[in-house]
């Protein structure tokens, strides 16, 4: 195909989803970062460094769908012209994904779409998403969501005709595979996957279909394999210091994982301030928690928390982690790296920040991006919905390590 990494191009409609794809694309050895530019409501034209992979984070996963296509226009501009098109999504199929393939997708281009994520025990099978073995639908993923779980993504795009491709197909090999996409009815095709192998099937499938390849819909686990499929780009010099004094690790969420994440680390002396959700939404934290707030993330390791006890209404939560941002930027601490769980609580952060640019020159821990923002304040992302118990145990341990080198 004669195409490189430095061709991809990724839409994702969360930050953190938009940082796993970019630690996908610097690879398992680094060699050169992957920028994620943080699109926002009236941007225009998008000029980028073409040496390297794209990154676009539309902020779009609870956008109203009325105003998708004004927040997805900038990026669907690119798309006509790029060679490979992927379309970041969430792998428990949170976010308007029908309507968002639809704004993406340029006519007579198709879409495919895998969106499993082996790693998290999230697969396709039959044309449904099962969690550790279990139906999306019975699971209690969306217990935060205003909708219930799709039973089939397919029966989302209720104005198109689906084709549904299942593990038979997928693994019957490349030749047939290919064929079952460019030769489907339809140019929507959903794709079961249980594995990385079968993502990297649809991938070179998908990729080898025709000169301008399919769009491509999926996890992180889908731009690792469609980068597996294509030229590697040279490694670029440049000196990112990641490393720093303190560890802080910011929990927006009230995700029950996370908190149980963050009792393990308190059993390493992890220094922790859970604040008041309504006391933050009432611009009641102001002045008499920064002297508290500084004194804890100035502790080698710590934790500032939103009290999972204290219940928020639906319509405000969406307001929750700007308040924790605005309170967060009083206290910043230079020799700081912030850990910041959940995609709403990490853009909400960076936007408070003033971020245009998140750096990503890593994976962490297998689920988790570290990079540096354009200011360069040390961050590192990772969805809330991500890790066992000693999940931020294994963040903390890879930063110490990195410290030692």
């Amino acid at each position: 195909m004669g195409r490189t990494v430095a061709d991809i191009l990724v839409i994702a409609d969360d930050l953190t989803g938009a940082a796993e794809a970019a630690a996908a694309l610097v690879g398992p050895n680094g060699g050169h970062a992957v920028p994620v530019h943080l699109l926002r409501e009236g941007d225009d034209a998008l000029e980028f460094d073409h040496s390297r992979p794209v990154v676009i984070d539309t902020n779009s996963r609870n956008a109203r769908a009325d105003h998708l296509s004004t927040l997805l226009a900038p990026a669907a501009t690119l798309v006509k012209d790029c060679a490979v098109v992927i379309k970041k999504i969430d792998s428990l199929l949170r976010g308007d994904i029908a309507a968002e393939v639809e704004l993406l997708r340029p006519s007579g281009r198709r879409a495919v779409i895998a969106p499993a994520l082996p790693s998290a025990g999230r697969v396709m099978r039959d044309g449904q998403m099962f969690i550790a073995g279990v139906p999306l639908v019975e699971t209690a993923a969306w217990v935060f969501e205003q909708e219930t779980a799709p039973r089939r993504l397919s029966k989302s795009f209720s104005t198109q005709e689906v084709t549904s491709l299942g593990l038979d197909i997928v693994r019957s090999g490349e030749t047939t595979l290919k064929k079952a996409i460019t030769t489907s009815p339809n140019d929507i095709i959903v794709c079961d996957a249980e594995t990385d192998d079968d993502l990297h099937r649809i991938a070179a499938a998908a990729l080898h279909s025709g000169e301008l390849s399919p769009l491509l819909v999926g996890s992180s686990a889908l731009v690792t394999a469609v980068a597996r499929c294509l030229d590697s780009i040279p490694p670029q010099a440049e000196s990112a210091e990641l490393r720093r004094t303190n560890v802080a690790f910011v929990v927006g969420t009230a995700e029950p994982s996370a908190h149980r994440q963050l009792a393990v680390l308190e059993m390493r002396g992890c220094v922790t301030l859970r604040l008041d959700p309504t006391a933050l939404l009432d611009d009641r934290l102001g002045v008499e928690q920064r002297g508290p707030m500084t004194k804890v993330l100035s502790a080698p390791l710590s934790a500032i928390a939103i009290d999972p006890l204290i219940r928020v209404d639906r319509d405000r939560r969406a307001h929750l982690a700007t308040a924790l941002g605005r309170v967060l930027e009083q206290a910043i601490q230079p020799d700081t790296v912030f850990t910041l769980t959940g995609g709403q609580t990490s853009r909400a952060i960076l936007d408070v920040w003033r971020t245009r640019t998140f750096n990503v020159h890593r994976m962490v821990s297998a689920d988790a991006a570290w990079g540096l923002t354009d200011a360069g304040i040390s961050v590192i992302t990772r969805p809330g919905s991500f890790g066992d118990d000693d999940g931020f145990l294994r963040i903390l341990t890879e930063i110490e390590d990195q410290g030692k080198g």
